[in-house]
């Protein structure tokens, strides 16, 4: 690990043998090339040692485990980074040394430190999901290791990539309601006028379309005005409450939940969602 610009000296000598003992040398006077000039050459490499493809859920971590190696002629200490490109480019990635298990170790990096010429460095990047991240989005993320001494531009870098795709739930609640004892007049199946003392019965029909679970679902809905509410009709698979005082959640109406009591599965495929039917009735004043 010579300094940039120190000469490598030459002392040639020629040796020779007359017959007797010792053999002798003799210098050589001016050689044509009495020392040789070094240079500085910068290099360095990225190559993963683990997965570079994740699907997760949003706000889920995944760790890309990958090494930096160092092909310069000298010691060198390279600027850690990344940029993501798609749905989740704000995608947040930390970077940690690995302690040679394939485990963290010590708090975050911004760069190597130094690694001796023709060593490598093991590092693990920890990303983590942005939470509002559709379901099926695909996100690519490029690492880079750069040096800090190279004078050219471009620097020598080094680069890889890793692919983040989010699986997730997508709930829609679409909302329905029919006339109950003839006391409305309808247009096109659409309720118009009901007298008092008529029921209303509202249907919720809750579909999972993501392609993942939905967990801890709890759907709310608000007793419309000038109604009281009368029965639940089905509320298969949930726990149904009404809440006539407003002390069980933070609406300040009248309100029914409906708390599923198991996760809503994953859609079949794009056009096949999960779904559950919901429906409750309310009375006219």
């Amino acid at each position: 690990n010579l300094t940039p610009g120190s000469p490598i000296t030459l002392n040639p000598t020629v040796g020779y043998d007359d017959g007797n003992d010792p053999v002798g040398t003799y210098p050589v006077t001016n050689p044509p090339l009495a020392s040789l000039p070094t240079t500085q050459t910068w290099g360095v490499a990225l190559a993963h040692t683990g997965t570079i493809a994740y699907t997760g859920l949003p706000t889920t971590t995944w760790e890309y485990k990958f090494t930096v190696t160092n092909n310069g002629s000298h010691s060198e200490d390279f600027a850690l980074g990344n940029q993501s490109v798609g749905p989740d480019d704000s995608m947040v990635w930390s970077f940690y040394l690995d302690d040679g298990t394939g485990n963290i170790t010590g708090s975050a990096l911004t760069s190597t430190g130094s690694i001796a010429r023709a060593n490598s460095l093991a590092l693990i990047a920890v990303g983590t999901i942005t939470s509002a991240t559709a379901d099926g989005s695909v996100t690519v993320t490029t690492f880079k290791a750069q040096s800090t001494t190279d004078t050219a531009d471009p620097k020598a870098s080094g680069t890889d990539t890793g692919t983040t795709t989010v699986t997730a739930p997508e709930i829609m609640l679409v909302k329905s309601s029919v006339q109950g004892n003839g006391n409305a007049t309808t247009e096109d199946g659409t309720i118009i006028e009901v007298a008092p003392g008529g029921d209303i019965t509202y249907t919720l029909l809750v579909q999972n379309w993501g392609s993942a679970i939905a967990s801890s679902v709890v759907i709310t809905d608000e007793i419309p005005s000038n109604t009281t509410f009368k029965a639940f009709g089905t509320t298969t698979g949930t726990t149904a409450v009404y809440d006539a005082s407003d002390d069980a959640n933070a609406l300040t109406v009248p309100n029914v939940t409906f708390t599923f009591e198991n996760s809503i599965a994953a859609a079949a495929d794009a056009q096949t969602p999960t779904q559950h039917t919901l429906s409750f009735t309310v009375t006219v004043n």
